[in-house]
């Protein structure tokens, strides 16, 4: 009899053993994806700039010392205080409107341009408003200088002078060249076309006898060129 009950309760503690063993299995998750330890880095700086502003009252300019890798790369190079759209670049750019540090924007960058964003108080759309704000500034700083200087526009921003001696760089708000608001520094307006993020460039126009008769100023926001400005001889704003 004893043997009998074991032999029909085996088959039945098999058959529950095999419904144990084929149960659903959760899939072990695999390792991270280069985008994603990009976007971990993202993270990693935002926590790191609320953090700064739950001590200052205010979010840190930049991140002049990078302890960040780039996982494409594996450079300790990262964050970047400007746009960067390299592989595996995360950008932290601050937003200062008012002079007080109140906002930032962080983008990540995968193989083939932006996968990720972050931001607080701003958007990069603010950025590129302060760029066109740039652009008018020096317009006005343009016609400032033709006003001073018979009618004739500056051949470019910090060397051709007015009788009165001004430059374009002199008649700008401050006497100094304007800040670059991706940058942080002051290097705005430039001679030429803005190349780099957020820059504000000048290029003279001259007439057919070589005289400085009108301007085109433009500006460029983290991706491409976002205002032109240009006056011809005879124009008028």
């Amino acid at each position: 009899m004893k043997k009998s009950l074991i032999l029909l309760v085996l088959p039945l503690l098999l058959a529950g053993g095999c419904r144990d063993d084929n149960r659903p299995v959760t899939p072990v998750a695999g390792p991270p994806s280069l985008e994603d330890l990009v976007i971990a880095n993202c993270y990693a700086v935002r926590d790191s700039a609320e953090a700064y502003a739950a001590l200052n009252g205010e979010y840190p300019q930049d991140f002049p010392d990078y302890w960040l890798y780039n996982p494409f790369t594996g450079n300790l190079d990262e964050p970047k205080p400007f746009p960067a759209f390299n592989p595996g670049g995360t950008t932290y750019l601050s937003y200062h409107p008012g002079g007080k540090y109140v906002g930032y924007l962080i983008m990540g960058f995968g193989e083939t341009g932006e996968i990720f964003r972050l931001y607080r108080n701003c958007s990069l759309v603010a950025f590129d408003t302060l760029v066109t704000a740039d652009c008018y500034t020096v317009q006005a700083a343009s016609e400032a200088f033709a006003a001073e200087n018979n009618g004739v526009y500056a051949d470019d921003v910090g060397v051709d002078a007015t009788p009165a001696g001004n430059t374009i760089t002199d008649l700008l708000p401050g006497d100094t060249l304007l800040e670059n608001p991706f940058w942080k520094a002051l290097t705005e307006p430039v001679d030429g076309a803005a190349a780099l993020p957020g820059s504000t460039g000048y290029v003279d126009f001259k007439d057919a006898s070589g005289t400085a008769a009108g301007y085109t100023i433009d500006g460029l926001g983290a991706q491409q060129t976002i205002i032109t400005i240009r006056k011809f001889p005879g124009q008028q704003f």
